[in-house]
This record gives structure tokens, C-alpha cells and sequence, in this order.
């Protein structure tokens, strides 16, 4: 249906010096097509937990969790979500991303890592766009996140259209005693679906959905 014609920057300015890809070739090259094209993201974890227990004892855990595009609200207390390429365009959320500069895609929700009845709960965050941040472990003394200041213990490396960069996961505080501590923590987000792009004029979509290939040359 996309009534889209051309993937710009973005649907608001930003200062390139004040996002995580720091300038504009490379919101072009990696934000851009984070934002524009890809519609399901899957994100692969593994994490190494060290139990403050008597005698302290390591667990490694890995899991996969899935974010759609098409789950977010097209705005802030809407009801209504990303569904097409056009929403793209004339949505996003209200006072999120940049600091309520302009629209993002984010999630954040809890998930158990491991045995249920060990209660590590994950609550991971992940925002796309050019202020682009991944966390896990909330708000506490074991929070990780893409944004961390303190000791680096892992990194959250991120695959799609042909596009690929890294970044470091650190402590959001200099403290991290309690019950336990992430003692590593290595992830990737994949995209696994891409908007196709479909002009609807009998010619088939732009994209492929699969692997986001371009398969027409004849528009844009």
C-alpha cells in the first residue's frame, strides 16, 4: 500500500552530535535504515550471573526475545499501532526519543532469564532510532545498558540490511553488590522482517519482507 516515495532522514531534525551515532553519515548509513525499513527485530542474550551464595556459585543463561514494529502505539496513550509504511511518516510516539525531540520506537518490558524460580528478571529496554540505546536489568545496581558509564562487560552487536555495528554494554553504576551480579553479558539484534514497500500497482513490493533485498529497480 506504501504511499512513501522516499526514505529521508527523518521525520524530525536532529543534531547529529547529540544522538549515539554521533554524525550524519552515520545516522544515514545505520539510523536511517533502522528506522525506515525494518519491521520485527529479534534480540539473542546470554548472560553470566555470579550468586553472592555461600560458596558463590556461576550460571550462564541464554535466551531470544522478539520486538515488532507493529506492536508500538502510533502515539502516546493511543490505542492505534505502527501498521504500514506510511505510518511510518506521519506517526511516532510523543516524548519519546532524544529527549521528546521527535518520535521512536520503544519497548520495554520484563522477562525472567533462567529458572523462573530464580527470579532474575530482566527488564529489558530498547529504543531504535538515531538515539538508539539497549538495557537490561532496570533501574538497579545491576542495570547494563548501551549508555553505561562504568565497567564494560559485555556488548550488544546489531544485523540488518547488510549493516552491522557494535556497542559496548556497561554498568549504569559504579556499585553492583546484591544477591547477584552479571559478570557478562553478550547480545544481538537481528532484524528478522522488513516492510516491503508495496507500491500496488500489480508489479509486486519493492523489498523483500524475508531479507529486505531490493527486488525492483524501477521506483525510487
Amino acid at each position: 500500500m506504501a504511499a512513501v516515495r522516499h526514505l529521508g532522514l527523518f521525520p524530525w531534525c536532529v543534531d547529529p552530535a547529540l544522538t549515539f551515532f554521533g554524525t550524519e553519515d552515520a545516522i544515514r548509513e545505520k539510523a536511517v535504515p533502522m528506522w525506515w525499513r525494518v519491521k520485527e527485530w529479534k534480540l539473542e542474550a546470554t548472560a553470566s550471573v555470579l550468586a553472592n551464595s555461600d560458596p558463590p556459585s556461576t550460571e550462564t543463561y541464554s535466551d531470544s526475545f522478539v520486538f515488532k514494529i507493529t506492536d508500538i502505539p502510533l502515539r502516546l496513550l493511543s490505542t492505534s499501532t505502527f501498521q504500514t509504511e506510511t505510518d511510518l511518516v506521519v506517526a511516532g510516539k510523543a516524548g519519546s526519543g532524544l529527549g521528546g525531540l521527535g518520535p521512536a520506537y520503544d519497548w520495554s518490558f520484563d522477562a525472567l532469564l533462567g529458572d523462573p524460580e530464580e527470579n532474575i528478571v530482566l527488564e529489558l529496554s530498547l529504543t531504535i532510532g538515531p538515539n538508539f540505546e539497549f538495557s537490561a536489568f532496570g533501574a538497579d545496581t545491576r542495570s547494563v545498558s548501551s549508555n553505561g558509564k562504568f565497567e564494560e562487560i559485555g556488548s550488544i552487536t546489531s544485523n540488518f540490511c547488510g549493516v552491522s555495528f557494535s556497542a559496548p554494554l556497561k554498568y549504569n553504576f559504579a556499585y553492583h553488590e546484591s544477591l547477584y551480579v552479571i559478570t557478562s553479558f553478550e547480545s544481538t539484534l537481528t532484524a528478522t522482517e522488513y516492510w516491503e514497500y508495496d507500491p500496488n500497482d500489480g508489479r509486486g513490493p519493492i523489498y523483500n519482507s524475508s531479507t529486505g533485498a531490493k527486488i525492483r529497480y524501477d521506483v525510487f
